[in-house]
């Protein structure tokens, strides 16, 4: 394979991290809104005072558990946005070995998430790990 051909698909797979990190954020907000909603949710309930604590527990719970998901992609967005940043500056050098070692990892880490349960992120994780293998096939 061409230098200049490797060069052009890890360009797309720089493009697809980005694409990912932008799939993320949007991700974020939506469970932002979702937490925002259900402890207004929870404020009313407690304002009206004689309700079931079993149903003031589960919200309690769904909150915590949507806190904990986002958590999770905090950390999976700043681990793609700093691996994405080094892609871009190892692919500017052309350095392919170093290249292709940081996307194994990275395909590893987003496999390994519990983001990649998301059926549109995991379509573009393994999108890139497919293109990943024909690089590293060719090589």
């Amino acid at each position: 394979m061409s230098s200049r051909s490797a060069k052009s698909r890890l360009l797309v797979i720089l493009a697809l991290c980005r694409e990912l990190v932008n799939r993320i954020s949007y991700y974020r907000k939506m469970i932002e809104q979702q937490i925002a909603k259900r402890r207004d949710v929870l404020s009313r309930i407690e304002n009206l005072g004689a309700v079931d604590k079993s149903i003031v527990k589960h919200i309690e719970k769904d909150i915590v558990s949507l806190e904990n998901v986002l958590l999770n992609l905090d950390r999976l967005e700043k681990d793609l946005e700093r691996a994405s940043l080094r892609l871009e500056t190892l692919i500017m050098v052309g350095n392919v070995g170093d290249s292709l070692s940081l996307i194994r990892d990275v395909v590893k880490m987003l496999k390994s998430s519990s983001a990649y349960v998301v059926p549109s992120l995991s379509i573009v994780v393994d999108r890139i790990e497919r293109i990943y293998r024909e690089i590293a096939r060719l090589i």
